[in-house]
């Protein structure tokens, strides 16, 4: 659809007729300043508007034929990728042809009326587009991409795994090893819907992340990590957290925005860094913190608990605890 606009137009369609190069044209909106029309099948020529007897002569225009995409070589990428598109009308007199991957622009290999071949740039998961001008385009297939880093073995040095895809991939060139990650481990996206593929990561010396993965709801390789240097997870469908096999934890756990967790466990929770607790409304037990020995502060917040028991407790630089409403027993005996 295009808009033309004037002045003193009539309001209703019953007087007015638009033509592309003598194509009638179908109006879908007419008011005093403009007229909005869908472009007939037609070939280049002149606008032409007539009201009652009177015919106004508008600009020349070029009449391009939209792109189609038909198919694409691969749907998993990665940076580097050369991908073949084919299709129908890739170029146009005048215009300049452009791919993006999920609205980035690629480099284009080659190029002809039915083939482009274009090279993925970096990018995320999305859909492909040929584009001759930001209103003409075609919209081809959906994919998938995969961090370039993630396709030989892992050595060391942080994980950063934004898709399914990256898990995928990452679990493929990995298989049958056991790894420990000598940096973060970073789990991130809203397509993420399983690792149960990461089995073989044994511990991460850095950071555990796991975020905006709203539709995960389990993580059980988490139930075989033995080391951790800190956990982070926010924002997330996990409806229960296991660290069974971590002992002696002396990081930071946060746990934020998770309106589905009902069950934390660790074993030996005894010397944390620090704990810190929010927006957990189902989650009403929170005993895995029985056993915190010493730490540097505990701060709870919309937390569904209605007990804490850190009657263990002898050291604890800070503690901040509100918006519990469910919260009606405290107990810390050990502190003097």
């Amino acid at each position: 659809s295009i808009v033309i606009t004037g002045v003193n137009l009539p309001t209703s369609s019953n007087d007015v007729k638009v033509f592309f190069n003598e194509v009638s044209a179908p109006i879908t909106f007419i008011q005093k300043s403009g007229i909005v029309v869908t472009v007939p099948v037609t070939t280049n020529g002149i606008v032409k508007v007539t009201i009652g007897n009177e015919t106004l002569i508008g600009p020349a225009f070029s009449y391009v034929i939209a792109p189609k995409i038909t198919g694409v070589s691969t749907s998993v990428v990665t940076t580097g990728t050369i991908v073949t598109i084919i299709g129908t009308n890739f170029q146009s007199d005048g215009l300049t042809t452009a791919v993006k991957f999920n609205y980035v622009s690629a480099t284009l290999q080659s190029i002809t009326p039915t083939e482009i071949k274009a090279v993925v740039p970096k990018t995320t998961n999305g859909i492909i587009t040929v584009e001759l001008t930001p209103d003409i385009r075609a919209i081809g297939p959906e994919f998938k991409y995969f961090s370039p880093e993630l396709i030989i073995p892992y050595n060391n040095g942080n994980v950063t795994l934004n898709s399914q895809s990256d898990i995928d991939i990452f679990a493929k060139v990995n298989k049958d090893r056991e790894i420990e990650i000598t940096g973060d481990l970073l789990i991130q996206g809203t397509d993420i819907t399983s690792v149960s593929a990461l089995s073989g990561i044994r511990s991460v010396s850095g950071k555990i992340s796991i975020d905006n993965a709203v539709a995960l709801t389990e993580v059980p390789f988490l139930d075989e990590i033995k080391h951790a240097g800190h956990i982070e997870i926010k924002y997330s469908g996990l409806a229960s957290l296991s660290f069974r096999k971590i002992n002696n934890f002396s990081g930071y756990l946060k746990l934020s925005h998770l309106d589905k967790l009902k069950h934390v466990t660790f074993c030996n929770f005894t010397n944390p860094s620090s704990v810190t607790i929010r927006y957990t409304p189902l989650l009403t037990n929170i005993s895995f913190l029985d056993d915190v020995i010493s730490t540097g502060g505990i701060f709870l917040s919309y937390v569904g608990a209605s007990a804490l028991n850190l009657d263990k407790l002898t050291t604890i630089s800070d503690i901040d605890i509100y918006t519990c409403e469910s919260l009606k027993t405290i107990s810390m005996k050990s502190l003097t």
